[in-house]
């Protein structure tokens, strides 16, 4: 039986070394913390570790998330500033591109009642992602990044350049992401072992080549897989 596989497929001025570790699997996906934590917790009273207080680095849920997701972080600096209203500032390294749009709030948070946001961006990376197997999208918490990602789940009909959506605080008026920060895992749905395969395609579109306004009948999911 063939592994199901990831395949992940960039173009200049991006080389391997930087797409590859833009996307770590186990260990190097753990925050760089986690190898300082005890199995067990230490009284600093009696002088012991206590066999029956456990830490995280004990707690199932934490080991299987790392070990069954791929943690993506950046290729490249990203600089945002922000005024109450808009996007007033981008910066991509030095390459003057532009990856981020700003959403609308009719789409979404006109309805959510809440006061701790102003606005939605999204984020477009020149990478374009073809995948076996349906994808969970998921925010690092762990990592306890100044930022977060909005969850979803990509289908695994699709294929295209990999985007996502960050809320904006209220009282935030920059956003400063450094290459090699994390930003978000991706969970295969699968049972099987994934495959993560890398190639460079200087001829391969980075941008979404959507022909219709919607795409929901598409990609809309009717299965787990």
């Amino acid at each position: 039986m063939f592994r199901k596989k990831i395949t992940i497929q960039y173009k200049d001025p991006f080389d391997y070394k930087i797409i590859k570790d833009m996307f770590k699997v186990i260990p190097k996906n753990y925050p760089p913390y986690f190898g300082a934590i005890p199995k067990t917790m230490f009284n600093p009273f009696t002088g012991h570790a206590r066999p029956d207080q456990k830490t995280i680095k004990s707690c199932s849920g934490f080991i299987n998330l790392y070990k069954r997701s791929i943690l993506v972080s950046s290729p490249f600096d990203i600089y945002l500033e922000f005024d109450e209203n808009r996007i007033i500032t981008e910066e991509i390294g030095k390459t003057g591109w532009k990856i981020t749009t700003q959403q609308n709030n009719a789409q979404l948070l006109n309805y959510a009642n809440s006061k701790n946001y102003k606005f939605l961006i999204k984020l477009e990376l020149p990478i374009y992602l073809k995948s076996d197997a349906s994808i969970v999208m998921l925010d690092s918490f762990y990592h306890f990044n100044k930022y977060e990602i909005i969850p979803g789940i990509i289908n695994k009909k699709y294929e295209s350049i990999i985007s996502f959506f960050m809320p904006v605080r209220k009282r935030q008026t920059e956003l400063y992401i450094k290459q090699g920060d994390p930003l978000f895992l991706i969970v295969p749905m699968c049972e099987d072992k994934i495959k993560l395969k890398i190639k460079k395609n200087n001829n391969v579109s980075t941008q979404n080549t959507t022909l219709t306004f919607s795409s929901l009948k598409e990609f809309v999911m009717d299965k787990l897989t």
